[in-house]
């Protein structure tokens, strides 16, 4: 269902037939599916940006109480206080965490396996993106940190963002589906 096709240069055995055919790894070389939440979500940039937004505001989130969206976000017990200085990065539950104080804080998740790529970043400012890629082995590929940079340099260079919501402009390919009614129950 409009998957994209992914790409990458290394091969291994199949894990998921017992016939020792040489695959392309991203088709075969692990099993996706037992990784359930450990790598085994397929979803739209638009999709993520939406799971991602709804803990901007944790009074309001449909997700989660704003209990354990501070949770989700807090400065981990094994790492003691005076053993973090504002700024640092931690890992949190499931996201990484930049937080400067006074709710200035930065999260971000990323995300590869062979032939896949992926960052999802909610920035102190309310801006929420991600970028999403079919390969990750080739050399011509960014770093997370070259492009997480860019992305915060494009944003930076912003001077008007739109007043409002944008999500149902921007229907992901399921939602799109349904509303031409190509999905069936």
């Amino acid at each position: 269902m409009n998957e994209v096709r992914y790409h990458t240069q290394h091969s291994s055995q199949s894990v998921l037939e017992d016939c020792g055919q040489t695959v392309p790894s991203c088709y075969g070389g692990w099993n996706i599916e037992n990784m359930d939440s450990h790598g085994g979500w397929l979803a739209s940039a638009v999709d993520l940006v939406r799971l991602a937004s709804a803990f901007d505001d944790p009074a309001s989130s449909p997700v989660l109480d704003p209990a354990s969206v501070a949770t989700m976000y807090g400065l981990p017990e094994n790492i003691a206080p005076s053993g973090y200085t504002p700024g640092d990065w931690y890992y949190a539950c499931g996201w990484a965490v930049r937080d400067w104080g006074d709710g200035i804080r930065n999260t971000w998740h990323t995300g590869s396996l062979d032939g896949t790529h992926s960052l999802v970043v909610r920035r102190w400012d309310g801006l929420d993106w991600c970028v999403l890629f079919n390969q990750r082995d080739d050399a011509s590929v960014l770093s997370y940190d070259t492009i997480d940079g860019l992305l915060h340099d494009a944003a930076d260079a912003v001077t008007q963002w739109p007043d409002h919501d944008l999500f149902d402009d921007h229907l992901s390919p399921v939602h799109i589906c349904e509303a031409e009614g190509g999905l069936a129950e």
